[in-house]
């Protein structure tokens, strides 16, 4: 268990600093909040704890609630941290820096754990664990804070087969358990069995599967996901000997086989699905962990780095804002990926964010380009001179992870342009708020052209959020002649600062703000609103300054 005190809103997993707002990777690692560590293994266990923690490790999953103040401490953020151990049969958990627990059964009610496997939580604090040798999910209650940590248990969904992964779905909407699932994989059935609530337990309620390669079979589903809030019924399932990814689809509590995806990676053993339905798998085998988008096509992978990966968790918090009084639920923009638990592997850390690859160009009279984003962004594209001024812009505002393109349309260039080599630009910013932001280039060939007659433009800001700087760019149309204002007020209204003021020449212009007022004095995090002003012409935009 972990308590943090910060003073603005962030992540469990706090991602790399990218102060130019062009860096980013598919997958970065991460160190472990307060162990500065971004592998946990046996030697680290060892040197800090001067014990094993575990025997090995097959599962993890992270809870997490975050409270927002009007005044001091402004935030709280509370995590737990939940491995299960199939060799000592226990879960382990709590967090390496604040406090570690163990929970085995064995002075329960409900007996000592056998091999226990996947592990699921939901959005009221409970941890659902495959408890495989005892053919049996068994349900926890967790407490976390700063008074107690613990592991409850509450009930048994009994009757299953060697079940080796669970999923929870909150059915699309969050804390209103009655339309709640609890998906299994039912690895000795070779099926998948979909729970519903029955007088506040969860109890079998449909099923899908039997032994068999086709269409409604299974040969051995080792590990399963489940999408939550407007998602909610889809449900992804790893079928081990066919070396595919099944996609189901729960309504009505029924299980309907929509469409089956050859990986290539052997035997997957975890899946995941980040807040925009991207899906994660964990290949012990292949030593891989892939990123896969909506339509099951892969994105990236983490290799070399990995030793038998052997579950990946992307874990989700519950936000209650007390000024509002909204509560909500968030997927971090960061993952736990538990290997072999040994000399140089156990537990790990990444940033989630946004990648571009194999970016290719047409020039011509119609340029346009294809590429392929590996993450949830706002994209634009833009091309330049050799002199970096722009030619061409385009906003194509929020594009989901796979593979894109864009055209250019005459509208869409800002400057009259001979024919010549220029630069095509694509610059990515990552969909979650504090996320980071990538950039390619590559060379385009135009032929001549003219730019239409435009009106008066503010073209947005890059990078944003930004960190301490950023360039805001705008356009004036030929021939109005008069002055013009640009500036930067915040969340109150207030006039931060003026970038600039007077009569411009029509075409492109650009302004710098560098997080400062008008006295020079630095403003803090947050967001912040920018105004162009000519005549009774006026254009406005967000900016999020985050330190």
């Amino acid at each position: 268990m972990r308590r943090i005190t910060i003073g603005a809103l962030g992540l469990l997993l706090a991602l790399p600093a990218s102060s130019s707002g062009v860096s980013a990777a598919t997958f970065s690692p991460l160190a472990f909040p307060g162990a500065d560590r971004a592998l946990l293994d046996r030697g680290a266990s060892r040197a800090d704890l001067g014990r094993d923690l575990m025997g090995s490790a097959r599962s993890g999953v992270i809870l997490g609630r975050v409270d927002v103040y009007d005044r001091f401490p402004f935030l709280e953020a509370r995590y737990l941290q939940v491995v299960s151990d199939p060799t000592w049969n226990r879960l382990l958990f709590g967090d390496p820096a604040a406090g570690l627990a163990a929970y085995d059964g064995a002075a329960s009610g409900f007996g000592q754990l056998d091999a226990p496997a996947g592990l699921a939580a939901d959005d009221a604090g409970r941890v659902y664990v495959a408890d495989s040798g005892n053919d049996r999910v068994l349900v926890l209650k967790a407490t976390y804070d700063s008074e107690s940590l613990s592991l409850t248990p509450l009930y048994a969904i009994e009757g299953l087969s060697r079940p080796q992964d669970v999923a929870w779905s909150d059915g699309g909407t969050p804390f209103q358990p009655a339309d709640d699932r609890l998906f299994v994989a039912n690895t000795g059935a070779n099926e998948i069995v979909a729970c519903a609530p029955t007088a506040g337990r969860f109890a079998p309620a449909a099923r899908l599967g039997a032994l068999g390669g086709g269409v409604g079979r299974f040969a051995g589903p080792t590990a399963i996901a489940a999408a939550w809030a407007g998602d909610a019924n889809r449900v992804l399932v790893a079928d081990a000997h066919a070396g595919r990814i099944v996609e189901l689809s729960e309504t009505s509590n029924a299980l309907r086989w929509e469409r089956a995806v050859s990986h290539g990676l052997g035997r997957v053993e975890g899946l995941d699905l980040d807040a925009w339905g991207n899906c994660y798998a964990a290949a012990p085998g292949a030593g891989v962990l892939r990123k896969f988008d909506r339509q099951l096509r892969p994105l990236g992978d983490v290799e070399g780095a990995l030793r038998h990966p052997h579950d990946v968790c992307v874990p989700a918090v519950t936000v209650s804002d007390h000024r509002t009084g909204d509560v909500s639920r968030r997927r971090e923009a960061a993952s736990l990926v538990v290997e072999d638990w040994s000399e140089g592997s156990g537990l790990r850390l990444y940033a989630l964010g946004p990648d571009l690859q194999s970016l290719q160009a047409e020039g011509g009279d119609t340029p346009r380009a294809e590429f392929l984003l590996t993450d949830r962004a706002a994209v634009s594209a833009t091309i330049l001179d050799a002199a970096g001024a722009r030619i061409a812009f385009k906003n194509l505002n929020t594009v989901d992870a796979g593979p894109a393109s864009v055209s250019f349309a005459a509208d869409d260039f800002l400057v009259d342009h001979p024919a010549g080599d220029y630069r095509l630009r694509i610059d990515a910013a990552s969909a979650y708020p504090d996320g980071p932001a990538v950039r390619l280039e590559t060379g385009i060939a135009l032929a001549a052209g003219q730019a239409p007659a435009r009106a008066l433009a503010l073209m947005g800001n890059f990078p944003n959020p930004f960190n301490p700087s950023t360039t805001l760019r705008f356009t004036v149309p030929a021939g109005s002649g008069e002055p013009l204002r640009l500036e930067v007020f915040d969340v109150r209204g207030r006039l931060v600062r003026v970038l600039a003021e007077g009569v411009f020449a029509a075409g492109e212009h650009s302004a710098v703000w560098d997080g400062r007022d008008g006295e020079g004095r630095p403003q803090g995090s947050g967001v912040y609103f920018s105004r162009l002003t000519q005549g009774q012409a006026q254009q406005q935009g967000k900016l999020l300054l985050l330190k």
